[in-house]
């Protein structure tokens, strides 16, 4: 059961990635994955510069219509940057050295 958990896992975060990745080639997409196999996302993209939460929402969700419902439902949730936001968010300069979340358990 793990293994096909982790399978899906690894299918769904590189379909979302390359849906991502034809709306905005250069943003950055980082995922980590819960014991439960369920996925959080942070998207950094430059698209998302001078509009508010609402249209970000609007442009990512249109941007995964290709990822199968039965497949979104393991996505728990998405944080939606620019990279000045995650800098300022995250510590890192460029917004590009967050580090990714692995132990749930602390």
């Amino acid at each position: 059961m793990a293994k096909t958990s982790t399978y899906r896992s690894a299918a769904l975060e590189s379909l979302i990635r390359d849906c991502v990745r034809g709306w905005d080639p250069d943003a950055e997409v980082r995922s980590a994955f819960r014991p439960d196999q369920k996925m959080d996302l942070t998207v950094i993209s430059t698209r998302f510069e001078g509009i508010d939460s609402r249209d970000r929402e609007g442009s990512f969700w249109q941007a995964l219509d290709p990822v199968p419902k039965s497949e979104m439902v393991y996505l728990t949730y998405c944080l939606l940057l620019t990279p000045r936001e995650a800098a300022r968010n995250f510590g890192a300069e460029d917004g590009r050295q967050m580090a990714r979340t692995t132990d749930w358990d602390e």
